[in-house]
């Protein structure tokens, strides 16, 4: 039985775009080890940080829009709508929400999380604001000039509004309204308004919801139909090479040489570099010996390319047998 070492950072005179989870190394010719050969991955070490919202699936799609809004021939309902992205990065449910918040940037319309059962699903609603008292609209009816203090006063009685863009305040006992200038048309906005957001597959995937759903946000917290957390797509490690004959993987071939059960990843435990070690590996015939170089890529369970973070290289030991 023969062993070798492939190390994420070997090779990179050669290959100069090895990364831990896409990696070439250079090694002598497989010949030499023998023919009709089996191989099997006996160890994986791999850095434990990853970023669990990557760059292309980490889009949110924003609409506020009044409550009549249905997605269908009603731009005229539309406030405002935008897109943006989430700095990719390793995230919590809850550290997803504030980063959310943070692009949002309009403390009216931000959002809240809570778990709600030890299934880990999540109910995330719009943050409750306190509404304004009527000595609060007193000071504003009978002061003609703002004061530095009314200046600095929150405004929780028009949500969904920038200070910037009020144009009128209508202070009687009817409820609170404003006008915004949108698109050259005069728009009457009431209280409530609806937030209406997508997300990418990393943050939908991360807080518990179906990937491409529009998700609204009114008077009721919605809950997640699937659990959140922080490595639901990493518990679970495709590792393919290049040398292995194609296995039967769903409707398609591919040279999967094991599916690794990270089982590190629902533990609170820090392990800074985890090890998997297989005391009895599974041997798969190898495809090709005429080869000076091996190719390792590392997917997680959607089979993305995982993204770890650090310098701590990916390392894999690979054991060869001869074939009967």
């Amino acid at each position: 039985m023969s062993r070798i070492v492939l190390k994420s950072n070997d090779s990179l005179n050669y290959y100069p775009n090895n990364n831990p989870s896409d990696f070439t190394v250079k090694i002598p010719n497989l010949s030499n080890i023998g023919h009709n050969l089996k191989v099997a991955l006996s160890e994986i070490i791999f850095p434990f940080g990853f970023k669990n919202v990557r760059e292309g699936y980490n889009q949110v799609d924003f609409i506020l829009a009044t409550d009549e809004f249905k997605f269908y021939d009603d731009d005229n309902l539309i406030i405002s709508s935008n897109k943006f992205h989430i700095k990719p990065d390793f995230y919590n449910p809850t550290s997803l929400i504030d980063e959310i918040n943070a692009k949002i940037n309009n403390e009216a319309i931000k959002l809240e999380l809570e778990i709600i059962n030890n299934r880990g699903s999540v109910a995330i609603n719009k943050k409750k604001i306190p509404e304004i008292t009527k000595d609060e609209l007193k000071v504003l009816k009978d002061t003609s000039k703002p004061s530095i203090e009314m200046q600095k006063m929150p405004i929780p009685f028009m949500p969904f509004v920038d200070v910037e863009t009020v144009e009128a305040v209508a202070i009687n006992d009817e409820p609170v309204k404003d006008e915004l200038e949108i698109n050259n048309n005069k728009k009457s906005i009431a209280k409530n308004k609806i937030i209406h957001l997508k997300f990418g597959l990393d943050i939908a995937k991360l807080l518990g919801f179906n990937v491409g759903e529009w998700l609204t946000f009114d008077s009721e917290k919605l809950i997640s139909p699937n659990p959140a957390g922080a490595y639901k797509n990493m518990s679970l490690l495709n590792v393919y090479c290049n040398i292995v004959e194609e296995s039967l993987v769903g409707e398609n071939l591919h040279q999967l040489l094991r599916i690794v059960n990270w089982n590190y990843a629902n533990k609170n435990d820090f392990v800074f570099n985890p090890s998997i070690i297989y005391h009895w590996p599974y041997f798969i015939p190898v495809k090709h010996t005429n080869l000076n170089s091996i190719e390792i890529k590392i997917t997680d369970s959607l089979n993305i390319p995982v993204e770890f973070i650090g310098d701590e290289p990916v390392v894999i030991i690979l054991e060869f047998q001869k074939g009967e």
